[in-house]
């Protein structure tokens, strides 16, 4: 009847419900009206109408004040980390590529990424000298920031949930030169997140430099996501995994 739908609303930034948008987004909006104002069901309607399709571009105009910056290099060491969540939610597993054996999860999807990864191991392991896999339990180094100035995402941040780091056996690197960001993405979110998936593959192949001569190497795969009965969502990750370990 509005002529509008939550997920034209959810470009510019992220709610899961109607009922989160309605309280964390529209709940803080004042509207001052005349003391003579009579309410009845048309105007109220009308003035639901002009809040909502001025809603968007609001939004838009504020996230525009921001800047984002290009991709740079930090060097990075990785220690020792304290992670407050639900016990039910920490996970330990004994991988000797995994940095860090214990870390929370946000789904099963997480562990069957995993479990992927030591599958393929032995090809990892036949292309790269050196590698590990870091969960991203919200490192700060790792949040990354849409750049795209024509995309309503633009400015929108979000955390890879696995961070690859490798060096490849035929490099004479004094460092890990191939840094490859994974999501795993429950099919109820492909759509939603779709934006991030794309933003991914903006940066895949790209090269930062790190010193002179020397550059890191940013690459991106497809959301990893879950076999279907009727159809294997997770075709076109295991295709870009493949071309991964064997260029």
């Amino acid at each position: 009847m509005l002529g509008l739908n939550f997920q034209d609303l959810n470009e510019n930034f992220s709610f899961d419900s109607k009922e989160q948008f309605i309280k964390e987004f529209l709940n803080g909006i004042t509207i001052r009206f005349s003391k003579q104002q009579e309410f009845n069901a048309q105007n109220c309607l009308a003035m639901a109408i002009y809040v909502l399709e001025n809603f968007k571009s609001i939004k838009q105009s504020i996230r525009r004040e921001y800047e984002v910056t290009d991709f740079r290099t930090h060097r990075l060491i990785l220690g020792q980390r304290i992670i407050f969540r639900d016990e039910d939610k920490i996970v330990e597993k004994d991988y000797a590529w995994l940095f860090y054996n214990t870390f929370s999860k946000d789904s099963d999807l997480e562990l069957e990424f995993l479990d992927f990864v030591e599958a393929n191991k032995k090809n990892i392991d036949e292309k790269f000298s050196q590698w590990f896999i870091v969960r991203n339990d919200g490192f700060l180094e790792f949040k990354l920031y849409d750049n795209r100035t024509d995309m309503p995402s633009y400015g929108e941040g979000f955390e890879p949930d696995f961070i690859f780091f490798g060096k490849q056996r035929n490099e004479e690197k004094d460092f890990m030169s191939i840094e490859c960001f994974i999501e795993a993405k429950g099919e109820h979110l492909v759509e939603k997140d779709k934006w991030k998936e794309d933003f991914l593959a903006t940066i895949n192949n790209t090269e930062h430099l790190v010193k002179i001569n020397d550059k890191l190497t940013l690459r991106s795969l497809p959301f990893f996501r879950c076999k279907i009965k009727s159809h294997d969502a997770n075709t076109r990750f295991e295709d870009a995994f493949k071309n991964f370990i064997e260029r």
